[in-house]
């Protein structure tokens, strides 16, 4: 007779709870006291400080590798003792750079999420979706991903959402000798904005730079008699609106208060259209400076800037 292998029973469920709840408890009490410590450090509280620093290090290190050892089969990390320092080094290193990115973010969105007692949940969550991501159990572990790009998604929608920092906003225009109040922009449907020179140009969507492309440009306003010389073909079509051609080139000329904005374009795109990006032009938004501004390369943005940066990307 063949001899019957029972299979090595898995451990009760009750053990991965308690491996999730210690890695949160480490996010929620040892990561605010190990940057207690760390600070306290570094802002001159010498030896003791320093003590603990490495006080919380290694006790933070040896509560991960004790949580490891809850449940060694269950982890795809926790069969040794190499494996559970490795679980521990995981959760500790991406828990933490998560518990940062959490506090960062939700800080700059102003909620209220990283303010005791709700700021100590919330510090566990990072870590308990780490060691669920290192889980066997596949519902556990897909599950814990599915929360944790759920989490990143709405946390990087928000970010993108935020108004644009105007100090941005004027580090980028000083950089380029750009004066704010020459940029116009306007909006066509079917076509896209981009900065070209100390003008606007919109190009229509899928196609390359060409002669369908528009210009948007400030000039000082002056009399009509001057600014038709040099056209085949210039007429008023409204007020303060004049309508231009050239051996290549036609469009408008709208007359503002202090200055007149020329909208031009091959003779390939329709007056119509012309007319209505003249009419729609208006001071550009902070938003769409720092979308067509190059950054200042004198400054260095924070990791926080480039994720905001990187959530605007995403959103388009």
């Amino acid at each position: 007779m063949s001899e019957i292998i029972e299979p090595e029973p898995r451990r009760p469920l009750s053990r991965v709870l308690g491996q999730l709840a210690t890695a949160g408890f480490f996010g929620a009490v040892i990561m605010p006291f190990g940057l207690f410590a760390v600070l306290a450090a570094l802002f001159g509280g010498g030896l003791p400080a320093l003590g603990m620093t490495v006080a919380a290090a290694l006790a933070g290190f040896a509560l991960l590798y004790g949580a490891a050892a809850l449940a060694p089969g269950e982890s795809w990390l926790g069969g040794s003792r190499v494996g559970r320092c490795c679980w521990a080094v995981l959760v500790g290193g991406f828990g933490g750079l998560g518990w940062w990115l959490g506090w960062a973010i939700t800080n700059e969105l102003g909620l209220a999420v990283s303010r005791p007692p709700l700021g100590l949940l919330a510090g566990a969550v990072p870590f308990v979706l780490v060691a669920g991501l290192l889980l066997r159990r596949w519902y556990l572990a897909v599950g814990s991903l599915a929360i944790t790009v759920a989490l990143g998604g709405w946390l990087l929608a928000g970010l993108a959402a935020l108004p644009p920092d105007p100090a941005e906003v004027s580090r980028r225009l000083a950089a380029t000798s750009v004066d704010r109040t020459q940029l116009f922009a306007t909006e066509l449907p079917g076509y896209r904005i981009r900065r070209d020179s100390d003008r606007w140009r919109l190009a229509p969507d899928g196609e390359p730079r060409g002669a369908k492309d528009i210009e948007v440009s400030v000039m000082p306003p002056g009399p009509a008699t001057e600014a038709c010389a040099a056209s085949l073909e210039c007429a008023e079509d409204a007020a303060g609106l004049r309508y231009q051609r050239t051996a290549g080139q036609h469009g408008y000329v709208h007359q503002r208060e202090r200055l007149a904005v020329r909208v031009l374009g091959g003779l390939g795109v329709d007056r119509k259209l012309l007319r209505e990006a003249a009419l729609a032009a208006r001071p550009a938004t902070d938003a769409e400076l720092l979308d067509i501004l190059p950054p200042d390369q004198r400054h260095q943005p924070s990791p926080l800037d480039r994720l905001r940066q990187f959530a605007r990307s995403l959103a388009g």
